[in-house]
């Protein structure tokens, strides 16, 4: 297994953003399962993704503890965008705290999302969550890509190779 990699102060700061965030893992079969987060949080030594009920059903079967998953992070301004690939830790429902946390975190990804044209309902719509459903899936970060466009896409910045 990989060393564990840990994320600069500037690319924690980064990941609980205003950023869109994608989820990739295994599927049945290997084959690759996409679905989106509505934000990312930086805790300790581990990434969540918060996922809605219904994008949370997108990744049924849960993959096994350890097994590989991907996430994409993007700044919709500036197109900055990182991958950090890691081991599966596991999926649990928001805490209070969390999801005090992320009512902060989606009013700063509407305004993100205006400066790029999005209308206020539709990103409220595409941002929307039942609370009552609202999980964090979480991985250990081994390997760190930046993946904005221009020359440096795919440029490893920690982690794996």
């Amino acid at each position: 297994m990989a060393a564990q990699v840990y994320p600069s102060p500037d690319l924690a700061r980064f990941l609980e953003g205003p950023v869109t965030a994608v989820l990739a893992v295994a599927g049945p079969g290997g084959i690759p399962v996409i679905t989106r987060g509505i934000a990312c949080q930086w805790r300790g030594d581990e990434v969540g993704i918060f996922l809605n009920g219904l994008d949370r059903t997108m990744i049924d079967p849960v993959p096994p503890l350890g097994a590989w998953v991907a996430g994409v992070m993007c700044r919709p301004t500036s197109l900055q965008t990182y991958q950090i690939k890691g081991r599966f830790l596991g999926l649990r429902d928001a805490d209070a705290g969390e999801q005090h946390w992320l009512l902060g975190a989606v009013e700063r990804m509407v305004v993100e999302f205006q400066k790029v044209d999005y209308p206020e309902p539709q990103s409220r719509a595409y941002l929307g969550y039942d609370p009552a459903l609202l999980t964090v899936f979480r991985y250990r970060p081994e390997a760190i890509f930046d993946q904005t466009p221009g020359p440096q896409a795919g440029r490893q910045i920690a982690g794996a190779a």
